[in-house]
C-alpha cells in the first residue's frame, strides 16, 4: 500500500495518489491529513489518483459502506472539489463507486470522475470561472 501527497498546479491543488491494498485505518489517516491540508493551505481542489488501487479492506463491502458513512465526520470541507482518477482494477472501481455513492448521499461536496491530472486541472479552472 502506498498513499502519497503532493501539490500540483502551482500549489493550487492537492494530489493524493493511492496504490495497492488499503485498510480502514489508512483511509482514516489519509482523510485526516487531507482535511488538515485543506485548512493549512486554504486549498479546495483535490485530485485522487486511484488508478493503482487494488482493493479497499480486502473487498469487504460492509467496511466500504461504513467508510462512506464516516466521511462527513472527517472534517473534509464541503466546499472542496475532488477530481477522481478511477482504479483500473474492476473490483476496486466498483468499491470506489459504492463508497462515493454513500459519501454523496451523506453530504459530500462536489466530485467528478476524470481520466488524468490534466483533465482534473481543467475542471478546476473552469469551475473557478463559474464563481468569479
Amino acid at each position: 500500500m502506498s498513499i502519497e501527497f503532493s501539490m500540483v498546479d502551482e500549489n493550487r491543488a492537492v494530489l493524493i495518489r493511492i496504490e495497492g491494498h488499503v485498510s480502514e485505518p489508512e483511509i482514516e489517516r489519509m482523510r485526516a491529513r487531507s482535511s488538515a491540508l485543506a485548512l493549512e493551505s486554504n486549498c479546495s481542489s483535490f485530485i485522487m489518483d486511484l488508478s493503482g488501487l487494488e482493493l479497499i479492506e480486502k473487498g469487504d463491502a460492509l467496511m466500504v459502506y461504513e467508510l462512506g458513512e464516516k466521511f462527513q465526520r472527517s472534517g473534509f470541507p464541503y466546499t472542496a472539489r475532488t477530481a477522481v482518477i478511477m482504479p483500473v482494477n474492476p473490483v476496486a472501481r466498483e468499491q470506489v463507486e459504492f463508497l462515493h455513492t454513500v459519501e454523496i448521499n451523506r453530504g459530500r461536496g462536489v466530485l467528478k470522475y476524470v481520466d488524468d491530472i490534466d483533465q482534473a486541472l481543467e475542471w478546476f479552472r473552469s469551475a473557478q470561472g463559474d464563481i468569479e
